[in-house]
């Protein structure tokens, strides 16, 4: 699904933010600067205009406006080691499933990581590494892993936790003290650039985390661990600077000279007409790649120039590789030379039609504006993160703002703690444990995982989404006599020339007729993510193939339909039907009905469309969607269908089977993750698979579910015709297969987030399951 077409939520980014101050602490200069109205709100004057209107928040760094100062004492009726103590509960037996509740846990950032601080009283104090792992690691990806397990500090007395949770000097008395305002939320970013994977894969899993505490409802703080992966937004081409980004702001009274936390700035120095770079002929470089952008100039030198040009905007780009028309930016080479100094020549490696472009030039400059109108030259070198990450904007909406939520950065807080290792952010609340919930993984009950009662997660997603994007959920019911049914057909890049031209001539149709307002869209054409969410509030029935084009449709209200067209999959020379994403739109959203089109290996065609969007429209009309739809299995398709009774039959080898999908152990099963793959013995799942390429199937069963609903093989036989002895072979698991019968998942035990097959132990398969 990466790759298919990319929406960008362009609202703005928020770094550390939405902080409450230490009250032993005076105001800096930059941020008495900054917030000239900040006294007046700590001491509960607000400002008004002259209509006597409140005056609202700045839009250029809204959390940071609704700073509050911490109370001067603490309620006399709390233990003192009870208001800064770490305690955790979580809920799941071994990390792939834990997610985990924390009540005050802390960024060190002596540390640059996130710590728990315990009295030696406590029975966190007396366990070994191990016993944390098995007890407290948790997943923030639902798939490869991304475990995070906080360090343990252990105190003997209460004065010393009390001076470390609130950044004390001991025996000076001054430190540097933040509090997280809103629910601490963590995740991994995966495959951000792609809008279905960004919300399915990425924040629809860590909410649900929220959801097991239900602290769904509250406001985030949302930490975001982009080390894995950094999606960054694509910076147009432009003769000048960038018109604003994030800065640090000048603080003579600091060590580095500049504040603590980067702020949101208007750039008011433009960038220089003429920027200098070596080239270096048939070098590349192995550095963590920050950028991909396609270069428009014809002339060798014009490529040059513009990747250049794009690697200046780009702060952490310290270089760049030109290749074949693109300009891939790269950010510090991260290898040591002989005298333990950063060495960019050590990342270097030979690649033919590629043009290494390194910066040259000494530090300059850039006059910047704050928000307070106030103008500073600072070093260029102070512009942070001035392209922001591709999905940092819907994360700071999501988080609720206006109640005090906000976004940071892994990168951005491992950044300010390189930078300053005086200061200490304590959260409140804290929640990690994404859990193997979401679109990518595959759950047996081919649902996406909390979609049913009594967690709803979907339609509480839905929801919150709306809401924190301006858009009120439309209530469920009857249209009838009160509008015509508004129908959108999206446009897929599965689609055939000639289907678009069918589907374009069906909404042309079925709007003449006047049953319903039909209309064919590109998303990409419609504005931003926040105008999307609108036009899908708004919808009845929602028509296209699987993939990306789909994943809007869980955001439509009850009692809606999704007509799913399906494609074909070419895979071992054969051509089976596929509707892939069925476990989200079908199984995952029980608040919706979903249709789907027979035969949807065959070319769509104009009988076939009309008839499935005229039955939406019949079901939207009478209120009827929902009816006879008494489970997710009710939502699935014939495919679906079978796979969750297979599942149900043979529960040992769907959980193997479905555990191999979280990581690229075995690559064909990790790979082949949809339905159809195991129903229609595609790939990993076929009888030819051999070696690391096969994986664990059932054959008998999945062949005889097959005929019992009356589904062809495609290609392949419903019939066992295996030799008798080659059936024995496989039941028994000989040669390498011998070791997968006596594997477990116990991901438990890691906390790298890597399964290595020793991983896997300790699971001994029934005697009464036959496995093919």
């Amino acid at each position: 699904m990466r790759g298919h077409f990319l929406v960008y939520f362009l609202v703005g980014t928020v770094p550390l933010s939405t902080l409450y101050l230490d009250p032993s602490r005076r105001l800096s200069v930059w941020e008495s600067a900054v917030y000239p109205a900040l006294e007046d709100r700590l001491r509960g004057r607000a400002k008004t205009r002259a209509n006597g209107a409140q005056e609202p928040a700045t839009d250029l760094i809204p959390p940071l406006t609704q700073l509050l100062r911490t109370p001067a004492s603490s309620p006399a009726s709390q233990a003192e080691s009870e208001l800064y103590e770490t305690s955790v509960s979580c809920v799941g037996t071994s990390a792939p499933q834990r997610s985990c509740h924390y009540k005050n846990l802390y960024w060190d950032s002596s540390r640059a990581s996130f710590l728990m601080l315990v009295m030696n009283t406590s029975p966190i104090s007396r366990m070994t590494p191990g016993e944390l792992r098995r007890k407290f690691a948790a997943w923030s990806l639902n798939r490869y892993g991304g475990t995070l397990l906080p360090q343990v500090q252990v105190f003997n007395t209460t004065e010393d936790l009390r001076a470390k949770a609130r950044g004390l000097t001991l025996g000076t008395g001054k430190g540097n003290y933040y509090e997280a305002h809103g629910v601490g939320l963590y995740l991994t970013f995966l495959y951000t650039g792609n809008i279905g994977h960004a919300l399915f894969d990425n924040l629809y899993p860590a909410f649900v985390a929220s959801l097991k505490f239900g602290r769904q409802d509250q406001p985030f703080h949302i930490v975001a661990n982009d080390e894995r992966e950094q999606c960054m937004v694509g910076v147009e081409k432009s003769e000048g600077a960038p018109s604003s980004g994030m800065a640090y702001w000048p603080d003579p009274t600091r060590r580095s000279n500049h504040s603590v936390w980067p702020i949101k700035v208007r750039i008011l120095q433009r960038w220089p007409e003429k920027v200098n770079c070596s080239f270096r002929e048939g070098v590349a470089t192995s550095a963590v790649e920050l950028a991909k952008f396609p270069l428009f100039e014809e002339t060798l030198e014009g490529l040059d120039a513009q990747c250049c040009r794009l690697c200046h905007f780009n702060q952490r780009c310290k270089s760049a590789v030109v290749h074949l028309g693109t300009c891939s930016l790269k950010a510090a080479c991260q290898k040591r030379c002989d005298k333990g100094g950063p060495c960019e020549s050590e990342c270097h490696t030979q690649q033919e039609r590629s043009r290494l472009c390194a910066k040259e030039g000494a530090d300059t400059y850039q006059e910047v504006e704050n928000s307070a109108g106030e103008r500073a030259w600072i070093p260029t070198k102070w512009l942070v993160d001035d392209t922001a990450h591709c999905f940092e904007a819907s994360l700071r909406r999501f988080s609720m703002p206006e109640k005090g939520g906000s976004t940071s950065m892994l990168t951005s807080l491992k950044r300010e703690s390189a930078a300053d290792k005086d200061w200490i952010m304590r959260f409140p609340e804290f929640i990690v444990g994404s859990g193997t919930v979401g679109n990518l993984p595959l759950d047996p009950s081919v649902t996406v995982g909390y979609s049913g009662a009594p967690y709803h997660g979907t339609s509480r997603f839905r929801d919150r989404m709306l809401r924190t994007h301006d858009v009120e959920p439309r209530p469920a019911g009857s249209i009838a006599g009160k509008r015509k049914p508004k129908v959108i057909i999206v446009d897929n890049k599965r689609f055939l020339e000639t289907e678009q031209q069918t589907l374009r001539s069906v909404a042309k149709a079925l709007t003449l007729e006047g049953r319903a307002d039909v209309d064919y869209i590109r998303w990409p054409e419609l504005g931003n993510f926040s105008q999307h969410m609108g036009v899908v509030n708004e919808v009845d029935v929602y028509v296209s193939g699987p993939g990306t084009a789909l994943q809007y449709a869980p955001f439509m209200r009850d009692g809606s339909v999704f007509v799913a067209l399906g494609t074909k999959l070419d895979r071992d020379g054969r051509t089976v039907p596929a509707f892939m994403e069925q476990q989200l739109v079908g199984g995952g959203t029980p608040y919706l009905r979903t249709l789907y089109r027979e035969q949807p290996h065959l070319e769509i065609s104009s009988s076939d469309s009309t008839a499935l969007i005229n039955q939406a429209v019949d079901l939207v009309l009478s209120g009827s969607a929902l009816a006879g739809v008494e489970s997710a299995r009710d939502n699935l398709s014939v495919e679906g269908k079978i796979l969750e009774e297979y599942c149900r039959l043979d529960e040992w080898t769907c959980k193997l089977t479905v555990s191999l999908m979280w990581f690229p152990i075995q690559q064909a099963c990790f790979v082949d993750n949809w339905p159809e793959c195991i129903v229609y013995e595609v790939g990993g799942y076929s009888e030819s698979a051999v070696g690391t390429q096969r994986c664990p199937m059932n054959r008998s069963l999945i062949r005889s579910l097959r005929r019992k609903y009356g589904v062809s093989g495609y290609g392949i036989p419903n019939e066992d015709t295996l030799p008798a002895s080659e059936q024995e072979q496989r039941e028994s698991w000989t040669g390498r297969w011998n070791d997968w019968a006596s594997w477990e998942v116990s991901f438990g035990t890691l906390d790298t987030g890597r399964a290595p097959r020793a991983a896997l132990v300790n699971w001994t398969r029934p005697q009464s399951t036959q496995m093919k």
